[in-house]
C-alpha cells in the first residue's frame, strides 16, 4: 500500500510536468473545434497509472517497459477522469483536482501557428510578446551584441531617456562662461557672461509672470534672410488692443545730455543709395489713418530757478557729401486723395505754439536762408506780403515793414531816370529778356526840375528799347514801364483773378472770423476735421496726448 501511494504521488508529478504534451495528445479527434472554442479533455489518468511498474526506487520513468514506465493500467486500477476546457493556441495547465476528477484550464501563455509566443496576450507580434511587467531576479538581460544589463538605465522618478543621442549615464560639463548646479532635484544651467544666443523660433519669454529678461548690452547681429528675401533681425508685435509695440526709456543725466531714446542708422550702400534710417507707417483706420511719426520735444523741469527752452519735436539734418550735393534736411509729401471734391494731403501743416503768461505766440514757420516755391504762393485769410527789417533809424528797438504791391494782374514794373539829348529826346535800353518776359506795356514819364508838358513816348518797346521825345534838351526824366508777365511758366500756370469754390468748400471760409463766423466754418477744418481737432486740442492744452514720461 505504501509503495502504491508512492507511485501515485510520483505519477501526479509527472502528469503535472507533462501537462501540455499529454493534454494535447489526449484531445479527442472526433471533430475539429472552431477557433477559440473551449473543449473538454477526455484524458483518463487510469490509463497512465496502469503503466507504472514498481522499481527499486520510488519514482517514475518515461523509459520502456524495462524500467518504471507508462503502459495500460491493470483492470481494477485507479480511474479518475480529467475535466475542464481550453482555447486553441493557449497552453493548458492543471487548475485543481478532487477525489472525483482532475481539472485543466487555460494558462496565460499563447502560441500562434507561426510560433510567436505571447504571455498575457493572444496577439503576439514577435518571438515573445509580454503584456505586463517583466521581472528578473538573477542574471539580468543579455542582448544580441553579447552585453548584459543587470540594472535599470533610469532610477525611479527619472524622466530623461537620452540627451542628444547619448544614453546611460550622461555628465553635463560646464564650458566657458557657463555654470551648472543642482539643488532640490533641479538642474540650473547659467551664464556668467553670455554674449551670444543660438536658438530657433522657440526662444520666448513668459509674459504671464515676468517678461524675458536678458543681460545688457544685448547685441543681435547676424544674417537674416538673403539678398532676394531680406528679413528683419528683430520683429516686435503686440496683439493686445491698443498695446504699444515698443517702449524705450533712455538713461538720464545730471550734468550732460540725456540718452537717446532710439539711435537708428540706415544701411550703407557701396554703389547705390543708402538705406533709410527710420521708416514709419501710420496704422490704417476707418475715420482717419494714424500718424507715421509723432514726435514731441522734451519739457523743461519746473524746478525753482530753472529757466530753459523746450526741446524741438523733430530735428532733421541732411547728410554730408564729399563728392556731390548734400542731403535734404526733410523731404515731405502729402498723400494721394481720391474722389470728387477731395484733395491730396498737404505736405506740411505747421501751427505756432501758443504763448502763456505774456509769451508771444510762436511762428508757424521760420526759414534761415533763401526760400523757393514751385507753384503759386497764396496768402489766405487777408494777410499781407511784407518784408520785415530792423528799423533803419532805431535798429535796436524797432522793426520796419513794407507791404508788397498787389494787383488784379501779374505785373512787372520797371523804372529809371534818363537825360534828354540836344533834340529833347532819349532812348531807354531795357534788358535783353524784357520782351520775352512781358507784354501789353504801360508807360509813365515825369520831368525833373522843369515842366515837361510836351513829353511823350516817341517809340514803344521794340528790340528791348523805347524812345522818349518832346522835352527840353538836357532835362532829366523819370520813366516807368509796366508789363504783364507772358513767359512760359505763367502760361503753364495762368493767374486766376476769380475762382468758384469747390462744392465741399462752399459754406466755409478761409478766414471765418473776418466775416463774423465761428471757427467751425473754417475751410481747413472742413477738409481735415480730425487733424484740425487734434491740432486745436494741442493748442488749447499743450499737454494733450503727450507721452507718459
Amino acid at each position: 500500500m505504501i509503495k502504491l501511494k508512492s507511485s501515485i504521488a510520483h505519477t501526479v508529478v509527472c502528469v503535472v510536468l507533462l501537462t501540455g504534451s499529454v493534454a494535447r495528445a489526449q484531445t479527442p479527434a472526433t471533430r475539429n473545434p472552431a477557433p477559440n472554442e473551449a473543449y473538454r479533455s477526455e484524458f483518463r489518468i487510469d490509463t497512465l497509472l496502469a503503466q507504472v511498474r514498481p522499481s527499486r526506487r520510488a519514482g517514475f520513468s518515461l523509459m520502456g517497459p524495462t524500467a518504471a514506465g507508462v503502459g495500460p493500467m491493470a483492470a481494477g486500477g485507479l480511474n479518475i477522469p480529467v475535466v475542464g476546457g481550453g482555447t486553441i493556441g493557449r497552453l493548458p495547465k492543471w487548475t485543481g483536482f478532487t477525489s472525483a476528477n482532475w481539472v485543466i484550464g487555460d494558462s496565460t501563455i499563447f502560441e500562434d501557428k507561426y510560433g510567436l509566443v505571447g504571455i498575457g496576450t493572444d496577439t503576439p507580434t514577435s518571438k515573445l510578446t509580454v503584456q505586463g511587467m517583466i521581472e528578473t531576479t538573477m542574471g539580468g538581460y543579455k542582448f544580441p551584441d553579447g552585453t548584459v544589463q543587470t540594472s535599470a538605465g533610469l532610477s525611479a522618478g527619472q524622466a530623461v531617456m537620452s540627451l542628444n543621442g547619448l544614453k546611460g549615464d550622461v555628465t553635463l560639463k560646464a564650458g566657458v562662461n557657463i555654470s551648472i548646479s543642482q539643488n532640490n532635484n533641479q538642474l540650473t544651467i547659467a551664464s556668467t557672461a553670455l554674449n551670444q544666443v543660438l536658438h530657433d523660433e522657440t526662444l520666448t519669454g513668459d509674459g504671464t509672470n515676468t517678461p524675458l529678461r536678458v543681460s545688457v548690452p544685448l547685441v543681435l547681429a547676424g544674417p537674416a534672410g538673403d539678398i532676394n528675401s531680406p528679413q528683419a533681425v528683430l520683429r516686435i508685435a503686440n496683439f493686445t488692443e491698443k498695446g504699444p509695440g515698443m517702449i524705450v526709456r533712455p538713461g538720464n543725466s545730471e550734468n550732460d545730455f540725456g540718452g537717446d531714446g532710439i539711435s537708428v542708422s540706415g544701411g550703407k550702400s557701396t554703389n547705390l543709395v543708402g538705406g533709410t534710417g527710420v521708416r514709419a507707417f501710420g496704422g490704417s483706420g476707418k475715420l482717419m489713418g494714424g500718424e507715421g511719426v509723432v514726435a514731441e520735444g522734451g519739457i523743461v523741469d519746473n524746478a525753482p530757478g530753472v529757466i530753459g527752452d523746450g526741446g524741438p519735436g523733430i530735428r532733421s539734418e541732411g547728410g554730408d557729401s564729399n563728392t556731390g550735393d548734400g542731403g535734404d534736411g526733410a523731404l515731405l509729401r502729402g498723400g494721394t486723395g481720391t474722389g470728387a471734391g477731395k484733395f491730396g494731403g498737404i505736405g506740411v501743416i505747421a501751427i505756432g505754439g501758443i504763448g502763456e503768461k505774456g509769451a508771444v505766440k510762436g511762428l508757424a514757420g521760420s526759414f534761415v536762408g533763401d526760400v523757393e516755391v514751385e507753384g503759386n504762393f497764396n496768402v489766405t485769410g487777408g494777410g499781407s506780403k511784407n518784408f520785415k527789417i530792423d528799423h533803419p533809424l532805431d535798429p535796436e528797438n524797432k522793426y520796419l515793414y513794407h507791404a508788397a504791391i498787389e494787383s488784379s494782374e501779374v505785373l512787372n514794373i520797371y523804372s529809371g531816370n534818363t537825360r534828354l539829348d540836344g533834340r529833347g529826346e532819349a532812348t531807354v535800353k531795357l534788358p535783353e529778356w524784357f520782351e520775352a518776359l512781358n507784354k501789353d506795356f504801360r508807360y509813365a514819364l515825369t520831368p525833373i526840375g522843369a515842366p515837361g508838358a510836351g513829353l511823350y513816348i516817341a517809340q514803344e518797346v521794340s528790340s528791348n528799347q523805347f524812345r522818349i521825345a518832346g522835352g527840353l534838351p538836357g532835362t532829366r526824366v523819370s520813366w516807368q514801364v509796366t508789363g504783364i508777365r507772358s513767359d512760359a511758366a505763367i502760361r503753364y500756370r495762368p493767374f486766376k483773378l476769380e475762382e468758384d469754390k469747390d462744392q465741399s468748400d462752399r459754406g466755409y471760409y478761409l478766414s471765418p472770423e473776418a466775416h463774423g463766423q465761428p471757427a467751425e466754418r473754417s475751410i481747413m477744418r472742413s477738409r481735415n476735421p480730425e487733424t484740425t481737432k487734434r491740432l486745436e486740442q494741442q493748442t488749447l492744452d499743450p499737454t494733450h496726448n503727450r507721452s507718459q514720461r
